[in-house]
């Protein structure tokens, strides 16, 4: 599915405990091709590695791919053959746009888990979210009761695949609630247009509600990013004193000062009918190895730059 061969070169990027990259690299050993080890290099030396080691294949989170980008060298030549694949959250059509203008001759965003492996992907310059359901992977939308709904639906997504695992060593309590009758219930809201195209909508423990009206944080991540310029974008809500849920956005090196920045974000969630929010400057969004947002976390980070900045002032 990522076009492994005997000519082909990839790249090292994430340590082996993130099982997309393990299974790409064992994957392209077993194809007959060649796999670079550089000890996991920072985003300013892979550009120097894809150079220097004639790479073909480049696994990369979203996060990482604009951090790439922003550090091309001047005079960077595009690669004539890279192959992009992406995992851990999904890419934005502008990003993936930029990629293939600077970098890339073709973009993956694969969707998985390290539970069950790929479960589904988007290539090309596709950039809806629709993805292709890999062969022997069964996908379905289930309601709260654990019923399919009908295609064209959003629900809580449920998967079989082949190599999945069945449990988690040692913790009852999550096992029971990932695994159910056979199926690994990934935690991501989604929807099946026909049998084999799945839509990710995002998580759905992260899935906000905000006045009655659920979105997925991940529409409003990349609405933001489309309309202003920052390196990195995350949200995520809390309920305030008066048990309403409120919206809070971390925004990461955005060239404006504060009345400019907040007009931007009142511009753009106004598309959305979200009037209220609260925003703060952080310098970085946590996530994971995999690039997923650690909402838990982010959700600190802004709470507690905005009490400093109250404190301040």
């Amino acid at each position: 599915m990522a076009g492994l061969t005997r000519r082909s070169r990839l790249l090292l990027t994430m340590p082996f405990t993130v099982n997309g990259m393990y299974a790409c690299a064992t994957a392209c050993l077993r194809a007959g091709g060649t796999v670079v080890s550089t000890d996991l290099p920072e985003s300013r030396d892979i550009a120097h590695a894809i150079a220097d080691h004639a790479i073909t294949t480049l696994i990369l989170a979203p996060i990482q791919i604009g951090s790439v980008l922003d550090r091309l060298p001047d005079g960077f030549a595009k690669p004539p053959q890279l192959t992009l694949c992406c995992f851990g959250a999904a890419v934005s059509g502008a990003l993936r746009r930029r990629a293939l203008t600077r970098l890339a001759t073709e973009v993956i965003d694969m969707y998985g888990s390290n539970e069950a492996g790929f479960i589904a992907s988007m290539r090309g310059s596709r950039d809806d979210g629709v993805s292709a359901i890999w062969p022997t992977v069964r996908v379905e939308i289930v309601d709260e009761a654990d019923a399919p709904v009908p295609s064209g639906q959003s629900g809580r997504i449920r998967v079989k695949t082949p190599d999945m695992v069945q449990r988690y060593l040692g913790n009852d309590e999550a096992t029971a609630r990932m695994f159910k009758d056979g199926w690994f219930y990934p935690g991501d809201i989604g929807i099946l247009h026909g049998p084999r195209e799945l839509q990710i909508l995002g998580r759905g423990d992260d899935l906000l509600n905000l006045g009655g009206q659920k979105i997925p944080p991940e529409v409003l991540e990349q609405m933001i990013l489309g309309s202003l310029t920052a390196a990195d974008v995350g949200i995520c809500s809390m309920r305030n004193a008066a048990g309403i849920e409120e919206l809070l956005i971390g925004i990461v090196h955005a060239p404006y000062d504060d009345r400019e920045l907040l007009e931007r974000l009142n511009k753009t969630l106004a598309k959305l009918r979200i009037a209220g929010f609260r925003a703060a400057r952080l310098p970085q969004i946590p996530r994971n190895a995999n690039g997923k947002i650690q909402r838990d976390l982010l959700k600190t980070a802004i709470t507690t730059a905005i009490e400093t900045a109250s404190t301040a002032t």
